[in-house]
C-alpha cells in the first residue's frame, strides 16, 4: 500500500500555471513497479477548468505514466532539457530501414510556451559505444546523440577558446543541414537540422577528398 499525497497551486509565482502535485509514499520499502494509480480529472461546474485546456504531465521518477484518453502525441518535450540556454539535441537512426530519420523515441517540440526545441539532431540510434571494463555495446537513444554535439563544441571552443556557449550553439545551429528528411527547417522534430561537425569548425572549406581504398596482395593472399 501507499499513501498519496496531494498540493495544489493555483497561479504559480513561477510561471503562472496552476500545479497539482501528487507524492505517493509506500508504505514499505518498495520499487514503484509494484505501484499502480489511476489519476483522473474531471472538469468543475463553476468553468474553472472545461477540460479543453491542455494538461501537461511530468514526473520525478523514471517509470511508466501514460494518459488513457486525450492524448496529444504532436508535443512530447519535457524538463530538463527545455532549458532556454542548452542545447537541446534529438537523434536520427544510423541503420536499417529508417536511417537517417529522426528516432522515434526522440521528442518533438516546441516547448510549452512555444519556443523551438529541439535544437539540433545528432545519430543517436544503433552507435556503438564504449561500456564499463573495457566492452563495446551498440545503444540507441539521444544519451547517444547528445555526445556528437558536445564533441562539435569541444572542438570549437579548441579552434576558438574566446568563444562564449551562446558563440558555441549558434555556430552549431546555423552550420546544421537540411535533407530529404528533414522538410523546411527549422521545424518541431530536427530543430535547426542535422547537425555537421565539418561545416561548424571549417565554415564553407570543402570536405577533403576521401582516400581510395584498395586491397592489396601478399604471400598469395589479399
Amino acid at each position: 500500500s501507499a499513501t498519496v499525497i496531494v498540493t495544489s497551486i493555483v497561479h504559480s509565482p513561477l510561471n503562472g500555471d496552476n500545479v497539482i502535485r501528487c507524492t505517493v509514499v509506500p508504505a514499505m520499502p518498495i520499487t514503484m513497479d509494484d505501484i499502480g494509480m489511476v489519476l483522473r480529472l474531471e472538469a468543475m461546474d463553476d468553468g474553472a477548468f472545461s477540460g479543453s485546456e491542455r494538461v501537461d504531465l511530468w514526473c520525478e521518477h523514471n517509470f511508466e505514466v501514460a494518459f488513457t484518453a486525450h492524448v496529444d502525441e504532436s508535443m512530447t518535450f519535457a524538463m530538463p532539457a527545455g532549458a532556454t540556454r542548452a542545447i537541446t539535441v534529438g537523434s536520427c537512426e544510423n541503420t536499417g530501414a529508417y536511417a537517417g530519420t529522426v528516432s522515434a523515441y526522440s521528442a518533438r517540440g516546441p516547448r510549452r510556451d512555444g519556443v523551438l526545441k529541439p535544437d539540433i539532431v545528432a545519430t543517436g540510434g544503433d552507435v556503438t559505444s564504449a561500456v564499463p571494463g573495457g566492452w563495446y555495446r551498440r545503444m540507441s537513444g539521444t544519451s547517444m546523440a547528445s555526445p556528437h554535439v558536445a564533441g562539435a563544441a569541444a572542438l570549437l571552443l579548441e579552434r576558438h577558446p574566446d568563444w562564449t556557449t551562446a558563440e558555441v550553439k549558434d555556430q552549431l545551429l546555423t552550420s546544421a543541414t537540411a535533407d530529404g528528411s528533414t522538410g523546411i527547417l527549422p521545424n518541431t522534430s530536427w530543430g535547426h537540422g542535422r547537425l555537421h561537425v565539418w561545416r561548424a569548425v571549417n565554415g564553407d572549406i570543402p570536405l577533403p577528398t576521401a582516400p581510395v581504398l584498395r586491397s592489396v596482395r601478399q604471400d598469395g593472399e589479399d
